[in-house]
This record gives C-alpha cells, sequence and structure tokens, in this order.
C-alpha cells in the first residue's frame, strides 16, 4: 500500500513539475554584445574620449601654469643663494618674495587638484549618464523581444567572461539565445568582444 502512495505522489510531482517547467520559457542573451553593438555604442565612445582629451588638455594647461610657478620659485631661491650682488636687506627681501610665491604655488596646487577632481566627476557622470541611455534602449528592446517570443525569463549569458568569478548561465541551448533579435529590434549590428587577455 505505502508503495502505491509512493508512485502516485510521485507521478503527481512529476506532473506538477512538467506543467511548470512547461509554463516557463527562459531566454539568454549576450549583454555586453549588445551593449557593444548597440547603435550609439561607437558614438558616445567617442564623444568621451573628445571629452575626456577636452579636459586633459584643460589639465595640461593649469599644470603648466603650476610648473612655470615652481620654475619661478627655484630661480628665486639659486639668485638669491648665488648672486653676490644681493645685499641682506635685498636677500631678506627676496625670501619674503619667495615665501609668497610658495604660498601661492599651493594655493594654485590645491585649486588645481579640486579642478582636475571636478574634471573627473565630470567624465564619470558624463559616462553614466550615456550609458544609462544605452541600457534604457536595451532594457527596452529585450523586453520586446522576450514578449514577442513567449519568454517568461532572460538570463545574461555574457556574466562568463575569463576572470569572471561565476557563470550566471552555464549552459543554454542555442536556440535560446536572443542576442542577435535584441541588437536588430535596436538598430544595431553585431560587435564581437574580444577576450580579455
Amino acid at each position: 500500500m505505502n508503495l502505491k502512495k509512493f508512485f502516485v505522489f510521485s507521478s503527481a510531482l512529476f506532473i506538477a513539475f512538467t506543467m511548470v517547467a512547461e509554463a516557463q520559457k527562459i531566454a539568454v542573451v549576450d549583454m555586453e554584445t549588445v551593449i557593444k553593438s548597440h547603435p550609439k555604442a561607437e558614438q558616445n565612445d567617442k564623444a568621451l574620449r573628445a571629452k575626456q582629451a577636452e579636459l586633459e588638455s584643460k589639465r595640461d594647461v593649469l599644470l603648466a601654469e603650476l610648473k612655470a610657478k615652481e620654475e619661478k620659485i627655484v630661480q628665486l631661491e639659486k639668485d638669491i643663494r648665488s648672486n653676490p650682488m644681493y645685499t641682506d636687506k635685498l636677500k631678506a627681501e627676496k625670501a619674503e618674495e619667495g615665501r609668497a610665491l610658495i604660498r601661492d604655488f599651493q594655493e594654485s596646487e590645491k585649486t588645481i587638484r579640486a579642478k582636475v577632481a571636478e574634471m573627473q566627476r565630470e567624465l564619470s557622470r558624463e559616462e553614466r549618464k550615456l550609458f544609462a541611455e544605452v541600457m534604457d534602449d536595451v532594457q527596452v528592446a529585450v523586453k520586446r523581444v522576450a514578449e514577442v517570443n513567449n519568454f517568461t525569463h532572460v538570463l545574461d549569458s555574457s556574466a562568463y567572461r575569463t576572470g569572471a568569478p561565476i557563470p550566471i548561465v552555464v549552459y543554454s541551448a542555442p536556440n535560446t539565445d536572443i542576442t542577435d533579435a535584441v541588437i536588430t529590434t535596436l538598430g544595431g549590428t553585431r560587435k564581437e568582444i574580444k577576450a580579455a587577455e
């Protein structure tokens, strides 16, 4: 009698699992490839590189100004030590001038550090903004493809790359990969990801 109950229970459990499995339709998408293949990806990369070059140019101007101030201080110190024509009074005046230049240099250095940090934050904000715009498009495209194909879940298959700690998708049948459909929905062209070295 117990064996009969076991078979009935096992059969009911098998039927329930089969129904649940049939109700779930799972797809995978290579999010890294989709993001890289987004029509705006190349444009965004160029915009970020241009912004970075602009900020680096501004930084270089500030650093050149700072270097000029430093050279002026060094030259003044050399003059004070090596010019035999300087009287004690003139040496004292030049030393005071040197201290003023050093204070100005330190203030300039502090200001430049703050400006460079702000430039880095500005570049990071721009990068996050552009990435968010792409991700919004990608989310809409993934949802659209999933709904059209009646997928209940879409998993990211790009999580496992060389150096990545744990794969999210260990195996997926090729017919469940919607990467190309998402790229097409976005209007992009597939770009292959180079393996990390």
